[in-house]
């Protein structure tokens, strides 16, 4: 047997170990159906390895709301939570029902901990959400008879605010959903990036079809340990 052909089946063999193990893989999408837990860092995600399970806790108590975007764990749970030796405010995200939730603040008033569901799931990861936040508004108290001011006070109003954002799969870094960002995210997909180039629409509609686009014409993987 010569060199030549030896080397020539030893590269065949690693060639057809690879794509048998891509192929064993399956691609990171919406449909993946990630393992339920608690993930304590983004890593776990990144490997479909939640660190807690849920039977480590005495019981999880939560709410899903009615648009099934936000997962709400009342702040009167954490204390238990945390005698089960986990610390909610310091986890990276949830996955449940083969959904996968992240920590955002969205409320600075509420009396629970906001996790936000990734909608969608692969290279880019994308979700949205509103945030509510107490604005301090300066009011005048006026003597009902001179009309003068004579005193003021503080007032808070709730001042609404939906944000669109998404994050590389790889980096995890969360960024707004703009035209600039999304451009850099795709631009290791030359046709794509071209394509999009030629196209000036900023609209969101836009922005979240060619992020979809992108998804599926690169596929990603769960990371090995």
């Amino acid at each position: 047997m010569t060199l030549p052909f030896l080397y020539k089946n030893i590269l065949g063999f690693i060639f057809l170990l690879i794509i048998n193990q891509l192929a064993a893989q399956k691609a990171i999408n919406n449909q993946y159906g990630f393992k339920t837990g608690i993930y304590t860092q983004v890593a776990e995600f990144q490997q479909d390895a939640p660190k807690i399970s849920f039977t480590q806790l005495s019981s999880f108590n939560h709410d899903i709301s009615n648009d099934g975007n936000q997962l709400q764990v009342p702040f009167n749970t954490i204390d238990r939570y945390k005698r089960d030796g986990v610390d909610l405010n310091q986890v990276w995200g949830i996955s449940i029902n083969k959904k996968v939730y992240i920590r955002v603040l969205t409320d600075s008033t509420a009396n629970y901990l906001s996790f936000i569901r990734l909608h969608t799931v692969g290279k880019l990861c994308y979700y949205y959400y509103t945030t509510i936040q107490a604005e301090p508004v300066a009011m005048g108290i006026f003597d009902p008879l001179t009309q003068k001011k004579i005193a003021e006070k503080t007032i808070f109003n709730k001042k609404k605010t939906v944000y669109e954002k998404f994050f590389t799969f790889a980096g995890a870094i969360p960024l707004e959903l703009t035209r600039e960002n999304l451009e850099v995210a795709i631009s290791d997909d030359k046709k794509l990036s071209e394509s999009f180039a030629a196209d000036h629409r900023r609209n969101s509609e836009f922005l979240f079809k060619t992020l979809l686009i992108y998804n599926e014409r690169n596929p990603i993987f769960p990371v090995q340990e």
